[in-house]
């Protein structure tokens, strides 16, 4: 497993986007059912005695085990398998992805119960 301490949870693949629940593994504190709960750091610190340059890009860069490095991966692994099974097809992600941390048990029912449904909202999608 490439992140191990990454759970998918609900998630459902749709025409034309993907919904998902990633559970991260240590990151917070847990509820009575092992969801976590608590904020995810995702920026490490800077270090001083790199040059500015370098220190900047440290910063703003995705930090590995971060959502945004396991998202750029999975759009990397299926990018690359799309192409070889159908080299024809010009596929592209678009450059963006929306999260959001789910605080607590109600929010990742509500969530789960969503993308479950999310097909049945296919007639209703304005990118179709």
């Amino acid at each position: 497993m490439h992140f191990s301490h990454v759970k998918l949870d609900e998630f459902i693949i749709m025409p034309n986007h993907v919904h998902g629940i990633l559970i991260l593994g240590d990151t917070g504190y847990r509820d009575g059912d092992g969801f976590i709960v608590g904020p995810l750091q995702c920026n490490g610190p800077t270090i001083p005695h790199m040059p500015f340059k370098n220190n900047k890009m440290s910063v703003i860069s995705p930090k590995p085990e971060s959502v945004s490095t396991i998202i750029r991966s999975y759009k990397s692994v299926c990018t690359k398998h799309i192409r070889l099974q159908n080299p024809r097809i010009n596929f592209q992600w678009q450059s963006r992805f929306y999260d959001r941390i789910l605080w607590n048990q109600k929010e990742l029912e509500i969530v789960r119960k969503y993308i479950i449904n999310n097909p049945r909202n296919w007639d209703r999608d304005s990118l179709r």
